[in-house]
């Protein structure tokens, strides 16, 4: 058995612990958005999308790399190394809740939104507890331990969740949005202190960690910057050209999309960006061989959940909101165009920065950043919304095929593999959304109900997903421990 079986079998199983993780939690999600929707009305959303543009926004764009420089530094297990990387964030928390107050009238008036000036440094108390988080829960993603690190973000948001049902009980306002993310943020900073074994952190500084720390973060925070530029473009530029009720429908519409990036980003940086930067630690050609088969399970299985996003959009919306959100469904399925090319670029991405290369991450996060400014612009001006979805998309594609070109720089193709994995999904997401209309006019003699287009798109998915799972077993089977030889008579 190869010496890295023991890390490709973590590997599997972190990826594994991710995914379901992380569906229970984007169940959660889920759950509170459909009791809120019922409870908020669509403008609280509007309102509330704007206050997590801005904490969302001054998050990344502060971003020095701390997590990726624990998972990846020769120190990340020095005491000395994470209690500076922890001090780092702890006065990082408070610069961000300074600025956020700073910012808050400003911008109710440039989106006049009053509410927003007491809003924004209300939800602001988000960054700053945020600070705090112990480092203990970055270090078990260096080793891909990654279970008890979900179980700590899952009981988060199910605390979270009942005190938004509490807050909703007694007032809904929109500051039930705001107590949630309170509260989640700090029942999580709570369980890394008291939940994950192992020393606490404390107020140190280490010039020699700091020195560290700056020289990998420097082009993380450049690369954040853009990234948050590029992300959060369309919420910026919707909350001035439509009023908050109809940026409340778009940001409900494209809850699967983030429900389905926060999944695929969580197994990019908690589980490949780890395995490659320990591969990189042994050899290149250990980390071009692992790179190469996490990119095709990688690949084969995010076609697998867009494809059948794209499915279940119209009727997920249509059965599960009420009428005022009718419109989401094909929001949703335009917006998924943007989340495909996005997982390509962070794949890359993430191998870059295994590589130590974050400048190259920093330079597709920036032409992504224009062009994604671009795409919103002129696709607003000749389509409206719809436009602006598709031109959004446009960012992504520049932003991959560079990322793409930078990694060949250093030796790693992943050109033809994406290419052949998008015309793949392609072609199965039209036939999946074709084969109802067609089904529905030649079988049904009528216009497919929406369980009926679910049921018929799933399956003309369900190839397509049985050859994944056939894909995943394969590497299974090729990481299982070797049985012990029985023993002589």
């Amino acid at each position: 058995m190869s010496e890295r079986s023991p890390l490709r079998r973590r590997a599997l199983r972190g990826a594994l612990v991710t995914v379901l993780g992380q569906g229970a939690g984007q169940v959660f999600r889920v759950v509170s958005n459909l009791v809120l929707t019922r409870l908020l009305a669509p403008e609280a959303f509007g309102v509330m999308s704007i206050v997590y543009l801005v904490i969302n926004g001054l998050t990344l764009i502060s971003d020095v790399g701390i997590r990726p420089a624990i998972v990846r530094h020769e120190r990340g297990d020095d005491p000395a190394f994470l209690d500076t990387a922890w001090t780092l964030s702890v006065l990082r928390g408070l610069a961000l809740w300074a600025a956020a107050a700073a910012l808050a009238f400003p911008l109710a008036r440039f989106y006049a939104m009053p509410a927003l000036a007491v809003l924004i440094p209300a939800a602001g108390v988000v960054s700053f507890v945020a600070g705090f988080e112990a480092t203990k829960l970055t270090t078990l993603m260096r080793s891909v331990a990654l279970g008890r690190r979900v179980a700590i973000e899952l009981a988060a948001q199910g605390i979270a969740f009942v005190a938004m049902l509490a807050a909703a009980w007694i007032a809904a306002s929109v500051w039930v949005l705001v107590i949630g993310a309170v509260v989640a943020v700090a029942a999580r900073v709570a369980l890394s202190f008291l939940a994950v074994p192992g020393r606490g952190n404390r107020l140190r500084w280490d010039r020699a960690a700091a020195d560290q720390l700056r020289s990998f973060g420097r082009w993380i925070f450049v690369s954040s910057l853009f990234t948050f530029l590029a992300m959060r473009m369309d919420v910026a530029v919707l909350g001035r050209l439509v009023p908050p009720d109809v940026l409340g429908v778009y940001s409900i519409g494209i809850t699967v999309v983030v429900v389905l990036r926060d999944v695929l980003g969580r197994v990019l940086s908690s589980v490949l960006m780890p395995v490659l930067a320990d591969a990189q630690r042994s050899s290149f050609a250990s980390f071009a061989a692992r790179h190469a088969q996490s990119q095709a399970v990688l690949l084969h299985g995010g076609v697998v959940l867009i494809a059948a996003a794209v499915v279940a959009s119209p009727p997920f919306f249509a059965l599960l909101y009420d009428p005022r959100y009718a419109a989401a469904g094909w929001i949703s399925q335009l917006a998924l165009l943007a989340l495909w090319f996005g997982l390509l670029q962070s794949a890359s991405q993430r191998a870059s920065e295994a590589l130590g290369d974050s400048r190259s991450v920093a330079l597709s996060e920036a032409a992504k950043t224009l062009a994604t400014a671009a795409g919103c612009v002129g696709g607003w001006s000749l389509a409206g919304l719809p436009g602006l979805i598709v031109g959004s998309a446009l960012g992504n594609v520049v932003g991959w095929a560079l990322a793409a070109a930078r990694l060949r720089a250093h030796g790693v193709s992943v050109f033809s593999a994406d290419v052949r994995y998008t015309l793949l999904g392609a072609a199965v997401a039209s036939v999946a959304c074709g084969l109802p209309v067609l089904l529905g006019a030649r079988v049904l003699g009528r216009e497919p109900t929406p369980l009926e287009t679910a049921a018929f798109g799933f399956a003309a998915v369900s190839p397509l997903a049985l050859s994944a799972a056939a894909r995943l077993q394969r590497e299974m089977k090729k990481v299982a421990p070797a049985q012990p030889e029985p023993a002589a008579p």
